[in-house]
């Protein structure tokens, strides 16, 4: 098993993109999983976003990870060495988004008759 975040090696360095409000995939758990592969020898660099959840980090955070996919599909070299960031989004009140709530599916059945 090839397993990063439990301390099995990684061939490229791994970004790591969480939202510090997240309740989808707690910040405690990717904080652990990132000191997890760091310890092992990984490179890792963990980008924090406070303030947002999972869904508005995902946008928040795009212009950062796409260009990140670019440089690594590019050949381009990547910094050697682990890093733990905190990105704050230039307008927080823009980029933050309702926590998310669980989905009320009741709807969406009738719908299926």
């Amino acid at each position: 098993m090839n397993a990063p975040a439990q301390g099995d090696p990684a061939s490229k360095p791994i970004l790591i993109i969480q939202g510090w409000s997240d309740t989808s995939v707690l910040p405690q758990s990717t904080l652990e999983s990132f000191q997890a592969t760091v310890n092992a020898g990984n490179v890792a660099y963990l980008k924090r976003y406070p303030g947002l959840d999972h869904s508005a980090t995902i946008t928040a955070s795009s212009p950062l990870w796409l260009k990140y996919l670019a440089e690594l599909f590019a050949h381009e070299k990547q910094p050697r060495k682990s890093s733990d960031t905190t990105i704050v989004p230039f307008n927080l009140n823009v980029a933050k988004t309702p926590l998310e709530l669980p989905l009320n599916e009741e709807p969406l059945l009738s719908l299926l008759g």
